[in-house]
Parts: C-alpha cells; sequence; structure tokens
C-alpha cells in the first residue's frame, strides 16, 4: 500500500495510516520505513530475514532438539534447501 502510493515520506504514511497495525513487540512497518534511510533498504530486509530463520529454526529445535537435525535432512530431501 505504501509503495503504490508514491508517497514522498513514507514514514509519515505509516504513521499516519498504520498505528494500528502492530502485533507484537516490534512494529515491523516502522522498522522498515523509519529506521533506516531510502539507500538502505537491504539492513532491515536482512535483519527481518535473519529473524525469521531464527524463529524457524528454535520453533523446530525447541520441541524436538532429538529430532532437528532429521528435520532439517529430511526437508532437504524433499527438495526445501
Amino acid at each position: 500500500m505504501v509503495n503504490k502510493n508514491k508517497y514522498k515520506d513514507k514514514c509519515a504514511f505509516i504513521h499516519k495510516n498504520c498505528d494500528d497495525e502492530q502485533v507484537g513487540l516490534i512494529n515491523y512497518l516502522e522498522f522498515y520505513y523509519c529506521k533506516f534511510s531510502p539507500a538502505a533498504k537491504f539492513v532491515p530486509l536482512a535483519v527481518l530475514a535473519l529473524w525469521l530463520c531464527t524463529l524457524f529454526t528454535v520453533s523446530i529445535e525447541y520441541p524436538f532438539p532429538r529430532y532437528g537435525l532429521w528435520l532439517w535432512l529430511l526437508i532437504t530431501f524433499l527438495g526445501g534447501y
């Protein structure tokens, strides 16, 4: 929605229109559009991708600590990586 409208100040647009979109502890829209300069948009994407991988790994390793490696091998065998 923000990119389609071609707003000059996307951070102001987020603060004006997306205040109710925060779910959880981190406001991801504000993190992406307000915390970094437009030239460094790869930084928040890399941070969020690393966070997503961490959450996925923890969600597999926590309930099944003995089977984490086997699940990874199964995913690799099925073509996930």
